[in-house]
């Protein structure tokens, strides 16, 4: 009798496990869940949201209260119902997470495993699994690598986060955010690059348009100055008088006024400098820059510093009795002077040879970038030196100009990127206000390295590394500021160079051959040794003309080979 119950029992067991089975499949994914973590509730504890208005059913009052209709295997926790539902239940437990995106624009997600009620919820499965989210709709499923700690021992899995477009958008911020400035700057080399051809074909060359005219702007100040014109009796006192009276009594040098405007420009391209180098360039290809800029900085430096043991002597020649820079200035300033890499120039060869986006063009942006970097912190160091008088005072200024570069990167750059975020959302990041402050804040910072003693136009150029460089920012910003300072400002500053260039000092052939200058960006540091007293007038007179005749050569040269036709053989002009 015994035995034929249980086979009885079996087989109804086996026919209300197919039944069961049957009934599952029919239910959607949602509707099995809430199923199975019945079963789970009713079998292994647990609770389970009640719903607003409970309604038993017929069947439902029978079980509770007729045993005739359970089966043996509903009182068993054995059953296959209730080894599916702690099936279900275990492999939910670690298979989705929940995530806290509330700092998701600074790339960092918090993550943690749901608790039982979430579990049996649904939440972060059929609702959204973002914190304080409650949305069911347009769910997407992403594998993220979740950190955790178990016992404590560190762990690591792969599991699934389920969340509605919204926090979906957050979760992949910065990844969408780092696309769209790729594709942007992108773009924006690809038109630069497709307008290059016909420029070079026209003796123009991108991104720094117009620079060859800054040679003829220096030979322009050569001939109205001391060189030329100014050999003219009458001449120099009538046009750049230097002793006018005032009505106040007070003397009046015209020169010195027309310097202080080019200065001015001098400021304002140095911060343009600044805010043209990629720094996102520099980030991605440091590791193997540092090493190749370092060592290709290294012999040009050493070079200079090797010639001012010789040239110290010879630049005390002509000048004042009891003149003469300190040593170490002037050491410093012969190598930085040396290893300027005329970094716009670079930009426009290897934009007009079409490889600027090429391997080589970036490995070679990236190193004269920290170049230029390095040579001119060097010239900041040397300019130090120069005005302190003493090493000592030298290393104190130094040490300040450390602190300052420290509040720059770490006080000023996050109010500029605050701020621009927060009129770029509104559209005022070009506001004529906010513009306005730009300026002041260049003025500012160059005024501040000018009184603790290092020369204003580093504080422009670390104004201008601050500043935020995205591609639209960057494009407006440089087109509201190129005109006044390119075209008006910078050519007075090299024409200011011409007009304290006295050619009539030169005048044995020895001196002839002491021309060093490699570039107009050494014309800059020219300017700064001049005003710094690093350089005597005979000194700089000689680095002047070389930078005049290499800049002028460079014009023909590139129109020559954009004739020849420049063949591309594997990236490379031939």
């Amino acid at each position: 009798m015994a035995n034929f119950a249980h086979q009885r029992s079996a087989a109804y067991g086996s026919v209300q496990r197919q039944q069961q089975r049957q009934q599952l499949l029919g239910l959607n994914a949602f509707d099995r869940h809430k199923k199975m973590m019945a079963d789970y509730v009713n079998l292994y504890g647990g609770k389970l949201p009640q719903p607003q208005q409970t309604v038993k059913t017929d069947l439902d009052v029978l079980h509770e209260k007729y045993r005739f209709i359970r089966s043996e295997e509903d009182d068993s926790e054995d059953s296959w119902g209730a080894r599916l539902a702690q099936r279900y239940y275990a492999k939910l437990f670690k298979e989705y997470c929940i995530a806290d995106l509330a700092r998701y624009k600074e790339g960092k997600v918090g993550m943690r495993w749901r608790s039982e009620a979430e579990v049996i919820a649904g939440k972060g499965q059929f609702i959204c699994g973002a914190k304080g989210c409650d949305e069911r709709r347009g769910l997407a499923s992403y594998e993220v690598n979740f950190g955790y700690s178990e016992a404590g021992e560190q762990k690591q899995a792969l599991v699934k986060l389920r969340v509605c477009p919204e926090h979906a958008m957050q979760l992949n911020y910065r990844k969408n955010k780092q696309l769209l400035k790729a594709q942007a700057k992108s773009q924006k080399r690809a038109g630069k690059e497709r307008d290059a051809p016909e420029r070079a074909k026209h003796g123009h060359a991108e991104p720094a348009e117009g620079r060859e005219a800054d040679g003829g702007e220096i030979v322009a100040g050569i001939i109205l100055g001391p060189s030329c014109l100014g050999r003219i009796k009458g001449y120099s006192q009538a046009i750049w008088p230097t002793a006018v009276t005032l009505t106040n009594g007070k003397k009046y040098d015209s020169l010195q006024t027309f310097n202080v405007v080019a200065n001015v420009g001098l400021i304002f391209f140095m911060f343009l400098m600044g805010m043209e180098l990629d720094r996102s360039l520099l980030r991605r290809k440091w590791k193997h820059s540092v090493p190749i800029a370092v060592s290709a900085i290294l012999f040009p430096f050493g070079v200079g510093v090797a010639s001012s043991l010789w040239m110290y002597d010879v630049n005390k020649e002509g000048a004042a009795i009891g003149w003469g820079p300190d040593k170490t200035a002037f050491t410093l300033f012969a190598g930085s002077s040396m290893s300027f890499t005329a970094f716009p120039v670079l930009a426009a060869i290897l934009t007009s040879l079409n490889l600027l986006n090429s391997e080589v063009g970036l490995q070679a942006m990236s190193c004269a970038a920290i170049d230029d970097v390095l040579a001119w912190s060097t010239l900041a160091i040397a300019s130090s030196f120069s005005k302190s008088g003493s090493p000592v005072d030298g290393l104190y200024t130094c040490l300040l100009a450390a602190l300052y570069v420290a509040a720059m990167c770490f006080l000023v750059r996050p109010v500029l990127v605050w701020s621009h975020a927060w009129l770029a959302k509104r559209n005022l990041q070009t506001h004529r206000y906010y513009l306005c402050f730009i300026f002041i804040m260049v003025i500012a910072s160059a005024f501040t390295t000018e009184v603790i003693g290092i020369h204003a136009f580093f504080g422009a150029f670390m104004a201008g590394l601050m500043m935020p460089t995205t591609a639209h920012y960057a494009d407006e910003l440089f087109h509201r500021m190129d005109l006044v300072v390119m075209e008006v400002l910078l050519p007075l500053f090299f024409a200011s160079s011409g007009l304290r260039t006295n050619v009539g000092t030169l005048n044995t052939a020895r001196y002839w051959g002491l021309t060093l200058a490699h570039h107009l960006d050494g014309v800059i540091a020219l300017n700064v040794g001049l005003s710094l007293g690093i350089l005597s007038q005979r000194m700089f007179t000689m680095l002047i003309l070389m930078a005049v005749v290499t800049t002028i050569m460079t014009t023909p040269a590139m129109c020559l080979r954009s004739q020849d036709g420049g063949r591309m053989v594997d990236g490379w002009g031939m």
